[in-house]
């Protein structure tokens, strides 16, 4: 922290001695000014800025504590009213006052000294924040600890870019080296993010060497701890992979990362991970024969050795031992492990692998005298893991795990089976992992009681294994993950989407929605979990609900299942209806279109728009649904934020139509004149009004057609249909044939479609005149009438009783 002002000096007292007592006593005094009730503002807001300057000039260097923050961030606001607060303190003040802030906060704490921002951007914008570098230094300093204090790790990194870049442009100061040690600083008491520690890889000098062992040591750190907050939705893998491709690119020679970077990756089950550090240690190495891969040794030899093996690399690992040019009698033990491993990888029989460890435990014990042996748990997981590399029976595996036993009195533990359980669930062999699990359940096995532990994602992996690909029942799969959440674990999200999607399949529904209760929501804190955390779960759920035919009230159920526990995306809301109303349930999309408004004032979700409306109104009226047209009529004069065009008002009028409710149609028609011609009727609107003159008079039909003009419409096929359809509804059925040949003769028949002919025929029940009417069609249309003959449309016979549903292809008679 840089010296405060000499100008402090004058106001403090030299005779304290006791700073500790005067820093007390300035801060009660602090209290007594702002408390009183007997100071006017303008003189209290002095005789605080005076009293805060000495307290600052007296604890240079020093911090406030974490209580003390709300009460000095109220006593800054009582100073700070001017409109800049470089008008009330100075820059030196301002970076003291920050300076004994910062550390002492937590995220809890931010938001108690939100003066922060202010003093930030008033500091960057003074002079002595131009002219001074390290002013410049300490203000980054402070508001990166702000920011990684407030656990936004990507305003951290921008943050950092852009200082880099001003300072290079604006200054032509580098500075990459400063930010790289003050982030590591602030790093030592905030928990670092990978993210972060990557961006310090791709700007540091990684030649340093203490500067790069730094950094990766911090890179373990925000691993470690992204991994324990969320073992299986992090992005570690992906940061780690950043970390080698940095590394390839900036140093020559990263040996030493390479092989640490390995042992994290092994050790974390990072596959992919570890399969492309090796694929670069082989190259760095030249297949470990030059002088880098001679100095490999010891552990960090049979690591890589377990490696090379697992991914394929058997002449890899070899290369390595060959490097041992030195007599057994020097090896370590992790050495003679990679011997083992390399010669069990080689093994043709169980027995030659038994004698060579026999024959190794003898040598060590009376040939070269070491005071250790490759007799105990650790050797046989070892032996193991080169059985499963090698893809050795599991009679062979038998025999050796039952000769230390035998001989050592060492048994299986939880790593080796789960080491065999997952070999055999590579090679797709889940029955056989599943016998070894239940093999594991007879012996004293423990695998482990903790939620992070290293052998739950193997017990996961057969369980999604056994309930996707087995056809086993679906109760002894049931039995399965009892077994396995005996041990305390919750589901990772595979396995549990694969238990629910094999629920699902076979229509136990309830079951599916409780599993997803137990190992989610019972858990979470959250009142609704996020869609895209777990997608595919809710994929599963979704697609039930819109698909499943088994139950209609059984898909509802998942339905609100999926209200319930989620925020459903708007565009989701379109087939959860369609579902139900082609079930004739409309009541149901009535229902999820209320909670999709409800939503919507939460301003959880965007609220529903016209397309919604227009859908629902054309879809009620497919059904005939009364209450459905006239509660989402009312909702939709009510919703200020849907635009009434024309659509809108054409499906109200649909509606209507469909429930035979002429006055309400009328209401809407009447709405629809009133607009602009521009965007005002059209011949829609006036079909539908036609349409629901049918409830009147014959007279008000004609009146209304030949009135057209008056609109500015002209007839179009589908209102010369309904103009038709109204005269056979009220028995005019020799009219109809005579309108209809008048327009063919007068008007070449521009207004005759396939549709006309179809309705006249269908709606004309007198057998005289259907027989004209069909003469004339064969006449003048005869590919259209032969097309509709062969369609299966036409009716079949004279008063044909009527389709119980609505359709606005075929409407229905009065």
């Amino acid at each position: 922290m840089p010296i405060i002002s000499a100008r402090f000096s004058s106001t403090v007292s030299t005779e304290h001695t006791n700073l500790e007592e005067l820093v007390s006593n300035l801060k009660s005094d602090l209290r007594a000014i702002y408390f009183s009730k007997h100071i006017a503002p303008k003189g209290k807001a002095d005789q605080l800025r005076g009293k805060l300057r000495q307290l600052l000039y007296c604890m240079a260097g020093s911090e406030f504590s974490k209580n003390e923050l709300p009460f000095i961030n109220r006593i800054v606001h009582a100073i700070d009213r001017e409109s800049d607060p470089m008008d009330v303190f100075t820059a030196q003040e301002m970076l003291a006052l920050l300076g004994a802030a910062v550390p002492a906060m937590t995220a809890e704490e931010v938001k108690n000294i939100d003066f922060f921002p202010r003093f930030y951007t008033s500091l960057r914008g003074s002079k002595e924040y131009q002219q001074d570098r390290n002013i410049r230094l300490q203000l980054f300093e402070l508001f990166l600890n702000y920011v990684l204090v407030s656990n936004k790790p990507n305003i951290a990194i921008r943050a950092i870019e852009a200082f880099i870049e001003e300072e290079a442009s604006l200054r032509r100061d580098e500075v990459k080296m400063d930010v790289v040690d003050i982030a590591l600083e602030a790093f030592a008491t905030v928990t670092p993010d990978t993210a972060t520690v990557v961006k310090l890889f791709e700007i540091c000098d990684l030649s340093d060497e203490k500067r790069s062992e730094k950094l990766l040591g911090t890179f373990f750190i925000a691993a470690d701890a992204e991994i324990g907050r969320d073992y299986e939705d992090n992005q570690v893998a992906a940061r780690l992979t950043e970390v080698v491709a940095v590394l390839e690119h900036k140093k020559d020679h990263p040996l030493n990362e390479y092989i640490n970077l390995l042992f994290f990756a092994t050790k974390n089950k990072f596959n992919g991970c570890v399969k492309e550090i090796l694929d670069r240690l082989v190259s760095l190495t030249e297949c470990f024969r030059n002088k880098l891969g001679k100095k490999i040794r010891d552990e960090e030899l049979a690591a890589i050795v377990s490696a090379a093996l697992k991914l394929g690399h058997s002449k890899a690992a070899e290369s390595l031992l060959e490097n041992l040019e030195y007599e057994f009698v020097e090896f370590t033990r992790h050495e003679w492990l990679s011997y083992m491993q390399i010669k069990v990888y080689r093994a043709a029989d169980e027995r030659s692998v038994i004698d060579m460890i026999c024959k190794i435990n003898y040598d060590l014990e009376h040939t070269y005298k070491k005071d250790f042996r490759v007799n105990d748990t650790a050797t046989l997981n070892y032996v193991v893991g080169a059985c499963c590399y090698s893809e050795k029976s599991l009679d062979f595996v038998k025999a050796i795990t039952d000769f230390f036993e035998s001989e050592y009195t060492v048994t299986p533990t939880a790593e080796t089976y789960a080491a065999l359980i997952e070999h055999q669930l590579d090679v797709g062999k889940c029955k056989e992992a599943l016998e070894l699990f239940e093999g594991s359940l007879e012996q004293p096995i423990e695998w482990g009681e903790e939620e992070n532990s290293i052998f739950a994602p193997v017990l996961f992996r057969l369980l999604e294994m056994y309930s996707r690909n087995s056809d086993d029942d679906v109760t002894l799969k049931v039995i399965l993950y009892k077994r396995i959440k005996n041990y305390g674990y919750s589901l990772n999200k595979a396995s549990l989407r694969a238990m629910i999607d094999m629920f699902l399949e076979q229509d136990c529904a309830g079951d599916a929605m409780e599993l997803f209760h137990r190992e989610v929501v019972k858990h979470s804190k959250d009142e609704r979990q996020s869609v895209t955390k777990y997608e595919p779960i809710f994929e599963s759920f979704y697609e039930y609900s819109t698909t499943a035919e088994a139950s209609t009230t059984r898909n509802w159920h998942v339905y609100e299942f999926l209200h319930e526990n989620f925020i459903i995306p708007y565009d989701k809301y379109y087939r959860l209806m369609e579902y139900f109303i082609s079930h004739n349930e409309p009541r149901r999309a009535l229902k999820m279109f209320a909670n999709l408004k409800a939503l919507s004032k939460e301003a959880k979700i965007a609220p529903p728009n016209e397309d919604v409306y227009i859908y629902l109104f054309r879809s009620f009226a497919r059904c005939k649904f009364v209450e459905g047209v006239q509660k989402l009529h009312l909702g939709a004069k009510m919703d200020l934020a849907i635009n009434m065009d024309i659509k809108l008002l054409n499906a109200i009028m649909e509606g209507y139509c469909a429930i035979e409710d002429s006055f309400k149609v009328r209401d809407a028609f009447h709405i629809a004149y009133s607009l602009p011609k521009s965007r005002g009727l059209n011949a829609e609107s006036c079909y539908w009004m036609l349409r629901s003159l049918r409830g009147y008079t014959l007279k008000h039909v004609t009146d209304f057609y030949t009135s057209l003009s008056t609109y500015d419409v002209l007839a179009d096929p589908r209102i010369f249909g309904e103009y038709l359809i109204a005269h056979c509804s009220f028995g005019k059925y020799e009219t109809a044939l005579r309108v209809l040949e008048e327009n063919f003769h007068s008007d070449g028949g521009h207004l005759i479609d396939r549709r006309v002919l179809r309705d006249m025929y269908n709606w004309c029940v007198d057998r005289d005149v259907r027989a004209n009417f069909e003469r004339f069609a064969t006449r003048h249309y005869p590919s259209l009438w032969l097309e509709l003959k062969q369609s299966g449309e036409l009716s079949s016979t004279e008063n044909e009783p009527l389709d119980e549903g609505y359709n606005p292809e075929r409407p229905l008679l009065m």
